[in-house]
């Protein structure tokens, strides 16, 4: 048997959420990018693999995102995954055996044992989040205030209306007016657009989160906001 690997070379994407300079070139449109491609990897696990029953990974985290050479997404680690079968979004695996990464794992799994889809949904909306904030769901501050983590924050801070509160200020310091090129902070509409289905894809219950077909368009949305942005300061023809 030969296994072969696609070089995946900068690393996983918790490396740079870890440290705070590592951070600093990953500017909205950049993050907004990173996310489309995670959501497309997920849409592939679940609608195309394995004849079309489509994996539910189990363990979507940033430690199991790998960036390549122009910081595209690969997901990987399927140790955990298992086959899907029945229909989009229906069926249930009853698993006897929990199995995440605590901080992302899905509240009603963890509850009751049922795996579906919408579990994955709900560890990638961590990792939206993750990627909004610039911080790991497990990071100190958060710990601080909620022991568990980023999500419960997230979600308080969206009911509120506060979710700015928790947004990686470093995006906001590297605008100063569009001084440098690329550097154009986020657009507002695009951060609402974006805010709106993460905080979704948090929803306690499976039935209430959103298909990966609805997140990967809220995301092309939010994009296209951010893009537009650029286009009306004449940003468009430079890769942020």
């Amino acid at each position: 048997m030969l296994l072969v690997y696609e070089l995946v070379s900068k690393g996983s994407l918790d490396e740079y959420l870890a440290s705070v300079d590592r951070m600093i070139d990953f500017t909205w449109k950049k993050r907004l990018r990173l996310c489309i491609d995670i959501a497309q990897g997920l849409k592939h696990m679940h609608t195309t693999m394995e004849c079309q029953n489509g994996i539910i990974h189990r363990d979507i985290k940033s430690a199991n995102i790998l960036l390549g050479e122009n910081l595209e997404a690969k997901i990987a680690d399927f140790g955990l995954s298992r086959v899907h079968h029945g229909n989009e979004g229906v069926s249930t695996i009853n698993t006897q055996t929990l199995a995440g990464t605590d901080f992302y794992l899905d509240p009603e799994y963890a509850r009751t044992g049922r795996l579906k889809k919408a579990s994955d949904i709900y560890s990638f909306g961590v990792v939206l989040f993750e990627i909004f904030s610039g911080k790991l769901a497990y990071d100190s501050s958060y710990i601080k205030t909620n022991e568990k983590g980023l999500a419960a924050i997230a979600r308080r801070h969206f009911k509120k209306g506060t979710l700015k509160e928790i947004l990686d200020p470093k995006m906001m310091d590297d605008a100063h007016e569009f001084g440098f090129i690329g550097k154009v902070k986020p657009d507002n509409d695009s951060l609402n657009v974006f805010s709106r289905i993460a905080y979704e894809c948090l929803a306690k219950t499976q039935l209430d989160r959103p298909t990966i077909e609805v997140i990967i368009k809220e995301l092309e949305k939010s994009l296209n906001f951010q893009v537009s942005r650029f286009q009306k300061y004449g940003l468009a023809n430079h890769i942020p």
